[in-house]
This record gives C-alpha cells, sequence and structure tokens, in this order.
C-alpha cells in the first residue's frame, strides 16, 4: 500500500513495502501514469560480473574461460537485484583447483583480474563485508601452441626422421586430446604420421605441423651424404648381394623394406651361402658405413647374428643363421623380427589372437590408456602411463609405424641393478644407461571370443577403431622381446614370463637410463612432494597386507598429485578402477616398501622387487588377483641396506592356487584362499649367491 499527502502541487508518497507502483496523477480530464520501483539503499547480497559485457553471473553460476586470466567485476545488490555501489576492499579467495592448480589475484579497484596456472574446475569466493558469493570457473584447454619434436633435425639426404607433433593449451600443458595434424615440408615429402623424407638436394628446409589454425615447426637440415664409391657399395665379396645393395643405395640410404629384399634374396636358391652370411653382418655393422634407419640395423644385426630368441619360431625349433642355413630359416626369421610373426604365448585356452583395428594412438598417450587384463603385470602398465602422464613423447618415441599393420618397438638393454650414486640408489642398469634394442609386433593381440582384450586395455573391443592399441602393443612387444635374454627374465616367448616385476627396470627399459629407487618409510615425504612438482613420474608398490583407502596388497600404483590443502597423495590404480582414496605419508609409510621416480624428459626418439597383479572376471564383474610380490633382484642387482634382511625371504606366500611351475616364474589362473608356496632349489641358491654379492658390493 501506499499513502499519499498533498500540499498544493506537491505530493508525498509513503510506501509500506518494496515493490513496483503504478502512481497516476488526475487534474480535470488529464491524468498521467507512471511507475515508481521502491528499493532499499542497503545491499542484501553481493553480485558477480564479468568484466567484458558487464554481465551479472548468477551465484554460484560457472563461465568459461579459453585463456589464461579471466576479469571480474562485483557491486552490492538491493533486494530487488538492483546494483549498488560498496564500501570496503572485496577480498577473493580460491575454494577449489584441479589437481596441483592454483589462481592468482590482481585488482585495481574496479576490476579483478584472476590468473590459472592450468586447465580444469576452478571455484572462486568474493567478499564483502558480511556479503558473498562463489563463481565456477571452468578454465577450457585450448590449443595455444604446436611443438615438433625434434625442433632442429638432421638427415641425410633420401633419407628419413621421424617427426612428432604434440597440442599445448594455453599453459604450455600437452592437452589431453591431441588433435589430427596436417603436415607440410619443404626439400623433402611428409607423411600424414609425420614421418619426413628428404630429398636429393641438401640445405636447411622446415617441417610444420597445423591443427585448427595453430602451427608448429621444425628445422630441419638435409646433409649431403656421399654414398661408397659414387654408389657402389664395397667390402662385399657375393657378387649378386653387392650389385642390388649397390642398386639400393644409390639414394644413400637402406630402407626397411630394401632391407627385407636384401635379406630374402639370400634365400632365393634355398641356402644360405657363407659368402653371402658374411656380407650381411658386415652389412649391418657400424664397419660398412653404410647408412640406414638404427630400428632397420637393430632388427637385422639381431637377425643375421646369434641372437637367442633365433632359437625358436612359432613354438618350433628354428635358430641362428650359419653357412649353409636353409631359405626357410632365412625368411622365417625375416617374418619373425620384421613383420613381428612369431607371436607370444597366451595364458589361456579361453585367449586366442585377433587382428585389432584400432588405432597405435587415438589421443595422446595417457594414464587413462590403462586398463589391466588378465595378465599380473601391474608394474610395467604402472611404469608406462607414469611416463605417458609426464612426457608422452617418451611414449612416442618407443614406436615406429611402418604402416603396413606392424609396429617396431624400441626398449633398452642391458645388465639390470641398483647402485649407490652418492647418497641415492640408482635403479635399473648396472651402468647407469642401456643399448637401444628393437622387435616388431603386427596387430594381432590377444582377445576373447567376443573380441575383447584379454590383457591391456581389458574389455576395450579390438574390432573398434577408437580403441588405443599402444599399450597393447607395447606389452606384446615386452613379451616378444623377452625372448632376447635382454629384459633380465626367462627368456621366453610368452605373456607368463612378463607377469611380475619392478618399475624401475621398466623404466630403464623405456627410457634408456636409470630412476632413483626410495624405501618409503626412510625417505622424506618432501621427497615425492618434490618430484611430482618437476614433473616427474612416480610409481611404487604396495605391502602384501595393504588396505590403507582401499589399497590392494603386493600392486603398483601410479602417484599423480599431492595436495597440500589436505597433505594427502593421490594413487592411480594400473585397474582403471578401484583407485585408493587420497592418502597422508604415515599411510604410505604403512602400506608400502618402496617408490620409484623417473625423469621421463631425457627421452630420445627412435629411430628384482616383484610386484604383480591381475584382473579376472567373475560373473562378469572385475575380481582382483593379487599375485606374489617378492623383494627378490636380478642376478647382479645391489639393494639399499634397510632391505638386505628382505632378501632372506624370496618369496612371500601367493594368494592363488592352480600355481604351473614355469621355470623361476609361477602362473596364477584361479583365486583361492589356499596359500602355496614352491621354490626351487636352485632359485634358492641363485638368491643366496646373490646376497653374497651384493654384501660385499655394500662393504
Amino acid at each position: 500500500r501506499a499513502t499519499v499527502q498533498l500540499s498544493g502541487n506537491t505530493a508525498t508518497i509513503n510506501f509500506n513495502r518494496l515493490a513496483d507502483y503504478q502512481i497516476t496523477v488526475k487534474s480535470g480530464k488529464l491524468s498521467h501514469r507512471f511507475t515508481v520501483r521502491y528499493d532499499s539503499a542497503t545491499p542484501v547480497s553481493l553480485g558477480i560480473f564479468n568484466t567484458s559485457g558487464n554481465q551479472r553471473i548468477a551465484d554460484a553460476g560457472s563461465v568459461n574461460v579459453t585463456g589464461r586470466t579471466h576479469g571480474f567485476s562485483v557491486a552490492g545488490l538491493s533486494p530487488r537485484g538492483n546494483t549498488l555501489a560498496l564500501s570496503g576492499q572485496t577480498q577473493w579467495t580460491v575454494l577449489q583447483t584441479p589437481s596441483g592448480g592454483s589462481a592468482s589475484f590482481q585488482s585495481d579497484g574496479l576490476r579483478t583480474t584472476v590468473t590459472f596456472d592450468r586447465a580444469g574446475q576452478y571455484v572462486l569466493r568474493a567478499a564483502n563485508g558480511d556479503l558473498a558469493s562463489t563463481v565456477r570457473v571452468n578454465v577450457v584447454a585450448t590449443l595455444t601452441s604446436i611443438t615438433v619434436d625434434p625442433g632442429t633435425g638432421s638427415v641425410a639426404a633420401r633419407s628419413s626422421l621421424q617427426l612428432q607433433a604434440q597440442g599445448l593449451d594455453q599453459f604450455g600443458r600437452p592437452l589431453d586430446r591431441q588433435p589430427q595434424f596436417s603436415w607440410t615440408a619443404t626439400g623433402g615429402t611428409i607423411s600424414n604420421s609425420g614421418l619426413y623424407t628428404a630429398g636429393a638436394n641438401a640445405g636447411n628446409f622446415q617441417a610444420s605441423a597445423r591443427a585448427s589454425g595453430v602451427t608448429g615447426t621444425a628445422a630441419i637440415t638435409v646433409q649431403a651424404a656421399q654414398p661408397q664409391g659414387g654408389g657402389t657399395v664395397s667390402g662385399l665379396t657375393d657378387a649378386n648381394l653387392r650389385n642390388l645393395v649397390s642398386t639400393f643405395y644409390a639414394d644413400n640410404s637402406i630402407t626397411r623394406q630394401e632391407m627385407i629384399q636384401i635379406l630374402r634374396s639370400s634365400a632365393s636358391d634355398q641356402v644360405v651361402s657363407a659368402a653371402e652370411l658374411a656380407d650381411l653382418r658386415f652389412l649391418v655393422s657400424s664397419n660398412s658405413n653404410i647408412q640406414m634407419p638404427a630400428h632397420v640395423r637393430g632388427l637385422a644385426s639381431n637377425l643375421v647374428n646369434d641372437n637367442p630368441a633365433n632359437l625358436r619360431f612359432r613354438g618350433q625349433a628354428a635358430g641362428n643363421l650359419r653357412a649353409g642355413s636353409s631359405g626357410t630359416l632365412m625368411n622365417n626369421l625375416v617374418d619373425k623380427w620384421f613383420l613381428g610373426a612369431d607371436l607370444p604365448t597366451v595364458t589361456s585356452s579361453s585367449i586366442s589372437y585377433r587382428a585389432a583395428v584400432g588405432s597405435l594412438f587415438v589421443n595422446a598417450p595417457s594414464l587413462n590408456d590403462s586398463r589391466q587384463g588378465q595378465l599380473g603385470d601391474c608394474y610395467f602398465l604402472a611404469s608406462l602411463v607414469s611416463i605417458a602422464e609426464r612426457n608422452q613423447s617418451a611414449i612416442r618415441n618407443m614406436f615406429v609405424d611402418n604402416e603396413d599393420g606392424t609396429f617396431t618397438v624400441r626398449f633398452f638393454g642391458g645388465s639390470l641393478g641398483m647402485f649407490w650414486l652418492g647418497s641415492l640408489i640408482s635403479a635399473g642398469f648396472t651402468t647407469g644407461a642401456g643399448v637401444a634394442d628393437y622387435v616388431t609386433v603386427d596387430r594381432n593381440l590377444p582377445t576373447y571370443s567376443n573380441g575383447g582384450l584379454a590383457y591391456s586395455g581389458y574389455g576395450r573391443s579390438a574390432l573398434n577403431a577408437s580403441t588405443t592399441l599402444w599399450l597393447a602393443l607395447a606389452e606384446k612387444a615386452y613379451a616378444q622381446w623377452n625372448e632376447t635374454g635382454k629384459s633380465g627374465r626367462n627368456g621366453t616367448n610368452t605373456y607368463t614370463a612378463i607377469e611380475g616385476g619392478w618399475m624401475s627396470n621398466v623404466n630403464a627399459q623405456v627410457l634408456g637410463y636409470n630412476s632413483t629407487y626410495y624405501s618409503t618409510n626412510s625417505t622424506s615425504k618432501q621427497v615425492m612432494i618434490n618430484a611430482l612438482s618437476a614433473g616427474h613420474a612416480v610409481t611404487l608398490g604396495t605391502t602384501s597386507n595393504a588396505s590403507a583407502g582401499g589399497l590392494v596388497g603386493s600392486h603398483a600404483y601410479v602417484v599423480t598429485a599431492y595436495n597440500a590443502a589436505s597433505d594427502s597423495f593421490t594413487l592411480y590404480n594400473p585397474w582403471s578402477t578401484q583407485h585408493p582414496t587420497p592418502l597422508n605419508w604415515s599411510q604410505l609409510q604403512g602400506h608400502t616398501s618402496a617408490f620409484v621416480i623417473a625423469n621421463p624428459s631425457g627421452s630420445v626418439n627412435s629411430g628384482q622387487s616383484t610386484v604383480r597383479s591381475e584382473m579376472v572376471t567373475t560373473s562378469g564383474l572385475f575380481a582382483p588377483v593379487v599375485e606374489s610380490f617378492t623383494n627378490q633382484i636380478a642376478n647382479d642387482q645391489a639393494f639399499a641396506p634397510e632391505q638386505i634382511d628382505e632378501l632372506f625371504e624370496p618369496s612371500l606366500a601367493p594368494l592363488a592356487a592352480d600355481v604351473s611351475q614355469n621355470q623361476d616364474h609361477q602362473s596364477f589362473n584361479h583365486w583361492q584362499p589356499t596359500e602355496v608356496v614352491q621354490h626351487d632349489s636352485g632359485e634358492l641358491l641363485d638368491h643366496c649367491e646373490d646376497l653374497l654379492g651384493e654384501l660385499s658390493l655394500l662393504a
């Protein structure tokens, strides 16, 4: 209601509540109507506005941001929603950030600019006196730049250089979902996968990757390479082989396809002669000075020289090449090394091979690609995805896409062990670095009858083009590579052989250099915090009775983040499910044995404590099978002093029955409560000898 008091031509109107009032003034036949909006001059709430466009954001509303900063302003709001001036300073605080994220504020009195440090969800709070309001900010990762690795490269004329493109967001961080790149190049050609092939002319050229209007460029120097004798290769005694190699080498390089033809040509008469074998060994040696991609030389060297993997092919006896070897043996070894035709033995009769139609990398390799299946290789998967999460290029550098349905995969070999490096324990190779070695895999992957992958990528369809394959292919390659005797395992081409291991060995075999090993109980949590802040890959292994926060015993995890507010660490389970709740340092010390830190930034392009667990299905549901976590070590491996006592216990009781013995490894097919402990006497003797050696080394 409103009351009116008249005094001449002046009217005083009294309102009894906040509302809109229609006022009519009449004089004779004349009238005029207008509206009076009666509101309070005292703000009752706080409004947050986008500086751009001065658009108000509802309390607890959201706004999308594609840059690194965003501007806000605030104003008091009356009961009727009108803006009112505020007195005093407005204080901004951060209530929520993405893992590891932060936000800062800069105010000029009218506008506050918020600066974010990474993409993700933020919740901000503005307060002025007793008034406050929140806003949810979704900082969208936006393609801002593209890096090409290597940024500066050198290649001989008519030779190839593999380039990798990576899209970065506005914060310089790799995008979780990489765009499709289009490649262009000068001075040569470049494939859709970034394989640059130089032309005949030397000079300085460029290769560029482009997506969504953003371009990244690499500088390439093409060097003139002089072939032997102006195109004729010297040092080869067999005339037919010399002529063929000279023809292929006219462009100063031997390609993979050309090497396959050279090798098969020596088998064309069904016998490999002494001259042919000597020439082939010379061809792939460094003494020949014949240029070829590193992976081609590595594969061919494994084939023509003695290698334990040559002794068997598809489950049958084969052999190393000798003068007089059959053409059949040569062709089988070509199929084995260059075409990936010798598939690892699977773990169950219910699993068979099927050609997968997915892509090597559907998106950028990441933590989320892990989905461990019916194979106890959690240590292997945890190592690879921890590296992928910190440096995607380190994973891409492992692979060469041969663009014929096969992939060459690089591992590094060497004597495995640990040694003191100052006050730290360097874990991986006893020399600190390994030697590159190569194996080829095809698209056939272990699957169930419905086409679902049985091991890495468990349950994902091998027949789905959107299935990413890199982790399953790496797992398969690791099983095949085991047959070379360079992986530090039992030397068989089987999946069972790669069950059980420790992450530092895999880190070294993937990166080519060592990680650092830490005992959880004798290490400060700041070591792990600093490693995460530096972008290093951190993995750990749980004790057999671990349970805190949902931990699985005898299992490998990836440590992904530290939250200072809650003083807790976030762990990722390579099963891709049953991730534990965030754990504090005391819980980690009570339920884990050790952790490993790897710096994956040093990876270059290609050209044993045991933790193992697996996932099995029961009535279509996931059920964990935890296998043995042993503190055994490789034959020449030294251990930290606090773990010497643990060497006296060769194996903790596996939680499994139906145990089939396979040399020094055990295969667990079903989870039953029965405890089974089996020790091979030769294995125990080896461990005693190792212990004496390690005690001597530590002394």
